[in-house]
């Protein structure tokens, strides 16, 4: 996770300094399954073009949000589906970026100290952009006007399209999740589906704030005690937060495979070691299914669990977009 600059200034500081804050905004970016750093497939095929906006309307170019392309003013654009209003032109925004699965909305970014502007990116990015296009029409993942077209012509229509304004912010101020978080009905209605920026007041805006840093409290007094195993125990932790699931899914995979075992690498703790007494221990249990992805329902289910060893368990976390444990035995092992 990331620390967060203390952005909120007391009400009674900014009456004395007059200094402009920023107002507090959610908006949703459109469902991505590489992380919004490009495109992914199967949204512009023919015949599959009414689930969201961008199948009907291309793409919406917050696919590339999070890549980290540095635009000509050195400062990243993040492209939301929202207009500026003439008044929103000259204000400060901080926005949390979210995004919607079965379970209800998930936190994935913050945009802090942000402003509307005018796009200013390079022709080689739009080019860049459309390479990734091209591989998805290679793939025939795209329909319509985007098939067949050459980087060329896809760059055109990207850079011609209808991104004339943009979220602009410095690059230290976009703060993307390690993982996405659940956001409770309460602060996000579950029924809440626009792509348009929706005002939040400044309580609201900071609970968002805190469910990150209540994510990292949970593992804060372990990380205390065996401080030499904190990153392990972080991902550990996190990742089999409710404690019954994980314990059924190892408690099947032993009376399916006799003992547990790396669904990745095949080690095993008891040949490892060299000794018995690490039999059916240290591996653990990971969740194959993010909870970003369309096909989390918020519940837990043994199925969906794979067992890992620790060393593949933190380095199949550090792959974006994260591998499932198929695709990752299939590139390394």
């Amino acid at each position: 996770m990331y620390e967060y600059p203390l952005i909120v200034a007391p009400k009674i500081l900014r009456l004395k300094t007059g200094l402009r804050m920023p107002e507090f905004r959610y908006h949703r970016l459109a469902t991505n399954l590489t992380g919004w750093r490009k495109p992914h497939a199967g949204r512009l095929v023919n015949g599959n073009n009414d689930a969201d906006y961008v199948k009907s309307n291309g793409f919406g170019h917050d696919d590339w949000n999070f890549c980290y392309d540095i635009w000509e003013d050195n400062r990243l654009h993040l492209y939301i589906r929202h207009g500026p209003s003439r008044a929103d032109q000259d204000k400060l925004f901080n926005v949390a970026l979210g995004a919607v699965t079965d379970a209800g909305h998930v936190l994935v970014a913050f945009c802090e100290s942000a402003k509307f502007e005018k796009s200013v990116l390079s022709r080689a990015i739009w080019e860049k952009r459309a390479s990734d296009l091209r591989i998805l029409d290679e793939q025939g993942q795209l329909g319509g006007e985007w098939r067949g077209k050459n980087v060329k012509d896809l760059a055109d229509m990207l850079e011609y399209g209808d991104e004339t304004f943009s979220l602009s912010v410095h690059p230290n101020s976009l703060k993307i999740l390690d993982e996405p978080i659940l956001i409770p009905g309460t602060i996000i209605k579950p029924n809440y589906y626009r792509y348009q920026l929706l005002r939040l007041t400044e309580k609201k805006y900071t609970s968002l704030r805190s469910l990150v840093r209540q994510d990292e409290s949970d593992v804060a007094s372990e990380e205390e005690a065996y401080s030499e195993g904190s990153l392990v125990l972080r991902v550990h932790k996190s990742r089999e937060r409710s404690g019954t699931a994980p314990a059924n899914a190892k408690d099947k995979f032993i009376v399916k495979n006799g003992s547990l075992f790396c669904e990745a690498c095949s080690w095993k703790p008891e040949s490892g070691f060299g000794t018995n007494d690490f039999k059916n221990l240290i591996i653990e249990a990971h969740h194959n299914v993010p909870i970003s992805s369309p096909s989390h329902t918020g519940r837990t289910k043994t199925s969906d669990f794979k067992m890992l060893c620790p060393n593949c368990h933190r380095a199949i976390h550090r792959t974006k977009p994260m591998m499932t444990v198929d695709e990752f035995k299939r590139y390394f092992f």
